[in-house]
Order: C-alpha cells, then sequence, then structure tokens
C-alpha cells in the first residue's frame, strides 16, 4: 500500500507515519511504503510520477490549502483515496466536493479515528485491485486501469490506461480466477480484455487505446454475446 502524507508540521509527519507503521505491523497482508510532503506543491508535481493508493492531507499547509491542492490533485487525474487530517473541523463539508474518504480532526483520539477510516478503505481497495510483485517489487494494480492482460513467455503483461505496463511472472488461469465474477473476459488463451475498456468488437476486441487485441477463432460468437449482454447491462 503506497501512501503519501503531507503535512507542513514535521512532528505531524512523523506522527502519522508511526501510526501508519503500527497500523500495517497488524495488516500481513499488506505492504507499507509511506512518502512524506512537507508541502501540497511539492506533492502535486511528484503525483505523475507514484501510484500512491491513499493520500492523507492536511487541510492548513502553510501558504498552500490542502482544499485547494486536492482539487488540483484530481484535476490532474489523481482517482484514489483523500483522507484529511486538520486541527480543523470547520472544513468537513468542503471535503465532499472532491470526494474525500474521510476526514480525521486532530484532537481526542484521533488515532481510532484514523484507523476507522483505513479499515474502511484499505477494503476497498483490496476488493477493486491487484497486488502484483515482480523482482521483489509489489505493486498495486486497479481494475479499473487494467486495459487487457497478455500471456508472454514465462510472464504476463498488465497493459494500463495512459500506456501503464506491468509485469508479474503468473500464469494467464490465475488472473482469470481471480478476476472471475467481473467484468473481464478471456477471450484467447493469451488474452484477457476488460470490457469497460473495449470500444467495438468485431473478429477482434479494439480497446479505448485503438489497440486490437485477438479473439480465438472458435469463440468470436460467443465473445461478441457476452460483450452485448455487458454492454446492455451497464
Amino acid at each position: 500500500m503506497e501512501i503519501a502524507i503531507c503535512d507542513d508540521n514535521p512532528i505531524d509527519r512523523e506522527l502519522m507515519s508511526e501510526m501508519l507503521k503500527i497500523y500495517f505491523d497488524a495488516h500481513e497482508n499488506m505492504v507499507l511504503y509511506t512518502s512524506l510532503y512537507s508541502s501540497g506543491q511539492e506533492l502535486i508535481e511528484n503525483i505523475e510520477e507514484r501510484n500512491f493508493d491513499i493520500i492523507i492531507l492536511d487541510v492548513l499547509l502553510g501558504n498552500d490549502h490542502g482544499m485547494d491542492v486536492a482539487k488540483k490533485l484530481r484535476k490532474n487525474g489523481y482517482k484514489r483515496e483523500i483522507i484529511f487530517w486538520s486541527i480543523a473541523d470547520e472544513h468537513v463539508f468542503d471535503a465532499f466536493a472532491v470526494d474525500a474518504a474521510d476526514y480525521v480532526v486532530k484532537k481526542g483520539n484521533f488515532g481510532g479515528r484514523t484507523n476507522f477510516a483505513l479499515d474502511k478503505i484499505c477494503n476497498k481497495i483490496l476488493s477493486n485491485s491487484l497486488a502484483i510483485t515482480y523482482r521483489n517489487i509489489v505493486t498495486r494494480v486497479y481494475f479499473d486501469e487494467i486495459e487487457y492482460i497478455e500471456s508472454s513467455n514465462t510472464k504476463c503483461i498488465i497493459h494500463c490506461s495512459r500506456g501503464k505496463e506491468y509485469f508479474a511472472y503468473r500464469k494467464l488461469d490465475e488472473f482469470e480466477r481471480q478476476l472471475s465474477g467481473r467484468h473481464f473476459l478471456r477471450c484467447h488463451r493469451s488474452y484477457i480484455v476488460n470490457m469497460e475498456k473495449v470500444k467495438s468488437v468485431g473478429s477482434s476486441f479494439t480497446m479505448e487505446s485503438g489497440v486490437q487485441v485477438a479473439i480465438k477463432r472458435d469463440g468470436i460468437k460467443i465473445a461478441k454475446e457476452t460483450y452485448t449482454k455487458f454492454v446492455n447491462k451497464t
């Protein structure tokens, strides 16, 4: 789990970092990576290079305002979870405007409140993503980012939106089982497509990126029917 902490107070940054360490040490199914930021501008400048699952954002950030920082993050394409935490509680309702997951006030039992927020958010993240391990590096890939998965020799390539690719030494059959019951379709011995990312279907799937994904010859009729049913449901 990659988490950014953005707070201009170094004591609060370290406090939250320690709270996260304690929380994730108690949850062995998740690995924690934290990055600390002292300003909103620093976070905004780094957001495209990082794949944060959660951003914990102070509201009063010196010369920055957390709500303005959150708006810029959303405008720049950040779709994941934001938790505001602040000494001030008067901005709670403003958090809805940037689709924040929670708002924690730095007083009273805010440690318990933070853990409650993390429980809710981590359960949501785990049910909507895959944890990919490649060369001892764990990366979380969200279902709504995946365009298609390709089997290539001894590994699989997860092709995602905006040209991102992730690799995993796993069989395509494993991904098929893990994605069963979701909006994914095994259309070929070498491919699984995300039907939400399909632009059109003929003898192959045309994805939103323009990539043509092969359909096995004897499965074209079934693939079309399955995709048509999916489109009609949505």
